[in-house]
């Protein structure tokens, strides 16, 4: 007996199948743990890709606070893989995504500097073996998204009509009699993504490497600047004695630092350009450099009087630009104008110096860029910023100077100038509306003008007709005068964090 239970206990037949028996259940609890985790990974991806998905179809429905509600409700609804619980009021929510952080709205009702919305989800943890240990509660898995709106602004500042009687003996050789067609439809748009393309592809510039940084930076010449904007829009172009004067469109076209450097293979957004801003723009970059502009002014019974004209700093044109960015400023030229020793009758000598002081502004981050309702803003610009025109008037008659008869025009004239805030609404982009930027009332120009010309008609007869002559040619131009237009938004969506 003894001999015989020895050697049973000291058999190993069948060991396996009962230490294998004995270890089933734990085998099976790990299994079922290993298979809730695996569903519960998946569940945790889905919850995630609802989120997003909710987000980005709410910000591109954001037309109302109700359009994006409903959006992305049913959004986080719509699929039946897991059990998805509806939103509740405070899991979705309007703001701004500033310094890589969800910044949420005060109030939640308005849409006012609205660009982003974060959405939670929530999902009741579907689990077989692990939901045994969880008799209370059933785990929630919540996951969160944010998607913002990515504005590009294009706008301009100019005055049209003061560049084009300036600039008038630099670009008549070359436009002729479209110069004034141009400068009165200063509204005609082009597509400044595809003049790039084809000013890269003509210059035969264009590699995989090439960004459209480089294109902005390219040397170019007058003349194929202009060929390139205007002859596909049905505009001719001559050949005048600047035409081959070397400029680059980056000198006063602003284009975003993440535009600038996007390879010209890849698509822009729909940047919008003036025609007339292209062509200005490069004139008065060469005038920056040529300053012995050889200028005439038409007046009248005086006769033709020379004139120096002096860029000292081109436009700047905005395009594509981020509301807040510290360098989307669109400004217009400063410019000086000298007319030395205008001899009138004989007797009076008026010699006149004119600067222009810049207009400039700058667009900021408020603002409902990308929300379709007409009456929200479109664009805000502060400050925008103007000053008054200087003006400087030397008179004299047979050498004696009657300049200190006149003190008040140059203090009438040189005054400091105003800052306020410009607003665009949808709606007026749309309807291609300018702001006005009211540097110098015309009357102050007129009431400068009557007031040199009544003085002086006191000392020489008819000198006051034929100063009013030189003033109203000069002055008439309203230089001060700068109009802001927005002409072109575009909104892309991502998701943000």
């Amino acid at each position: 007996m003894s001999s015989s239970l020895q050697r049973f206990l000291a058999g190993t037949s069948g060991a396996i199948s009962v230490g294998f028996i004995i270890l089933l259940p734990g085998l099976l609890l790990i299994a079922g743990i290993a298979v809730d985790f695996a569903i519960l990974n998946a569940q945790r991806k889905f919850v995630q890709s609802q989120a997003d998905m909710a987000a980005l179809t709410g910000i591109r429905n954001l037309r109302s606070r109700q359009d994006v509600l409903d959006t992305a409700s049913e959004t986080i609804l719509s699929e039946v893989f897991f059990d998805m619980r509806a939103p509740r009021h405070d899991d979705i929510l309007f703001g701004r995504f500033e310094n890589y952080d969800f910044v949420a709205s005060a109030d939640q009702n308005s849409l006012e500097n609205v660009s982003a919305i974060w959405v939670r989800t929530a999902s009741p943890a579907d689990l077989v073996v692990l939901d045994r240990f969880f008799t209370d509660t059933t785990p929630v898995i919540r996951r969160a998204a944010i998607a913002q709106a990515k504005p590009a602004v294009d706008f301009t500042l100019s005055n049209c009509l003061a560049s084009l009687n300036l600039l008038n003996g630099m670009l008549q050789p070359i436009l002729g009699a479209q110069l004034d067609v141009l400068c009165s439809g200063h509204g005609v748009r082009i597509n400044a993504a595809e003049l790039l393309e084809r000013i890269a592809i003509n210059a035969e510039a264009a590699s995989p490497d090439t960004t459209y940084g480089d294109i902005l930076d390219m040397e170019l010449t007058l003349d194929e600047v202009l060929r390139e904007a205007l002859i596909p829009e049905g505009f001719g172009i001559g050949t005048g004695p600047l035409s081959g004067e070397a400029l680059s469109l980056g000198s006063f076209l602003y284009l975003s630092e993440g535009l600038r450097d996007l390879k010209v293979t890849s698509p822009l957004p729909p940047l919008q350009l003036n025609v007339a801003d292209l062509v200005f723009g490069s004139a008065e970059v060469l005038g920056e450099r040529i300053v012995d502009l050889e200028l005439t002014a038409d007046l009248g019974s005086a006769g033709e009087v020379p004139l120096s004209l002096q860029i000292s700093e081109p436009r700047q044109v905005v395009l594509g630009a981020t509301p807040g960015d510290e360098d989307a400023v669109a400004r217009t030229a400063q410019i000086r104008l000298e007319a030395d020793a205008i001899r009138l009758l004989n007797l009076l000598d008026v010699g006149l110096a004119l600067d222009v002081a810049a207009a400039a502004a700058r667009l900021s981050g408020d603002g409902e860029h990308c929300i379709g309702d007409p009456e929200l803003r479109a664009a805000v610009f502060t400050p925008t910023r103007s000053s008054l025109l200087e003006l400087d008037i030397d008179v004299s008659v047979l050498g004696v100077s009657l300049t200190g008869l006149l003190p008040r025009v140059t203090q009438l004239l040189s005054v400091v100038g105003v800052e306020e805030e410009v607003t665009f609404t949808h709606e007026e982009v749309a309807a291609q509306e300018t702001k006005t930027l009211e540097v110098a009332a015309g009357d102050l120009v007129d009431n400068a003008v009557a007031m040199v010309s009544r003085r002086l008609a006191l000392l020489v007869p008819n000198a006051g007709s034929l100063v009013d002559a030189v003033l109203q040619d000069l002055l008439g131009l309203h230089l001060a005068e700068a109009h802001l237009e927005v002409t072109g938004i575009s909104c892309s969506t991502k998701l943000a964090g």
